[in-house]
């Protein structure tokens, strides 16, 4: 992602934020709103993570999933690690799934990297890694999953 990151609007030396720094951020966010009894940080990380996780933007969330007051909390969010020039670690999937679907040379050139593709711990592929592995794999069929059948349901 780092390679074509500008093509999105970040700069290559985007950082990406950990646990920790994602926790900061929240907390800021909802101090400056105001908000710190009606939405708690590690909640609101957590919708926002169940979100990118499904491919699904924090202000398309329906909103018996999320209140209004959080939605604007998670707008907010976002906007500060946009500005910060950084991600979370949700975004490096989601961002470079964006990528190379709206940069189709980016994509060709990256299918063309990689011969075969192996995926381990499959059972535990979200929605966004599974769209993200299948743009990669393309048509050719050389790709290999590996999964532990004791850790499906």
């Amino acid at each position: 992602m780092r390679h074509e990151i500008e093509r999105l609007g970040y700069t290559r030396r985007f950082v990406i934020y950990d646990q920790d720094d994602q926790l900061r951020v929240a907390k800021d966010v909802i101090k400056a709103q105001g908000r710190s009894r009606q939405v708690h940080a590690k909640a609101l990380l957590g919708v926002l993570d169940r979100a990118k996780n499904r491919l699904t933007l924090p202000q398309n969330l329906p909103g018996e999933e999320v209140t209004p007051v959080a939605q604007k909390a998670l707008r907010a969010y976002e906007r500060r690690l946009r500005e910060a020039n950084a991600v979370d670690f949700n975004d490096i999937i989601n961002l470079s799934l964006r990528i190379l679907r709206e940069h189709p040379d980016v994509l060709e050139r990256w299918r063309a990297r990689w011969r075969y593709l192996l995926v381990d711990e499959y059972q535990d592929t979200n929605l966004a890694q599974y769209h993200l592995i299948r743009l990669l794999a393309g048509g050719r069929r050389n790709l290999a999953v590996v999964g532990d059948d004791d850790q499906s349901i």
